[in-house]
């Protein structure tokens, strides 16, 4: 698949490293994802920004495997990973996109940040 031009995207004549075409998830009657076309270049960084509800989170997912699209494709590398299932699309894919989906399962705080609030509060006035 060629590149897909997008704003600030891949250069004119690069082969996207990931490309969306027309990706769309519909539940039920909701469209969560409606015709999104999007092309990275190889170490290209992008953020997803939108409101609550838009269809960022659901658009991670379908690159990532965890919900199916409607329709459209996800190409990464020149491979279709929607002809592909997660569990076999191998180390190659899953290497390079999981990573982008990696979040942790609370908020961590430092050992000294622990120690910085025990001192604020040992220091504040008592009343």
């Amino acid at each position: 698949m060629p590149a897909l031009p997008a704003g600030g995207a891949a250069p004119p004549g690069a082969t996207a490293f990931l490309a969306l075409d027309k990706l769309t998830k519909r539940f039920g009657d909701q469209v969560a994802v409606d015709g999104l076309s999007l092309s990275v270049a190889q170490g290209e960084f992008i953020s997803l920004l939108g409101p609550s509800g838009c269809g960022k989170t659901t658009t991670l997912q379908m690159i990532a495997g965890f919900v199916e699209a409607s329709s459209g494709a996800v190409v990464l590398e020149g491979r279709d990973l929607l002809a592909i299932r997660p569990s076999e699309r191998g180390s190659a894919s899953s290497s390079r996109a999981t990573p982008c989906f990696r979040t942790s399962p609370r908020p961590r705080t430092s050992p000294s940040a622990w120690r910085c609030a025990r001192c604020r509060r040992a220091s504040a006035p008592r009343g």
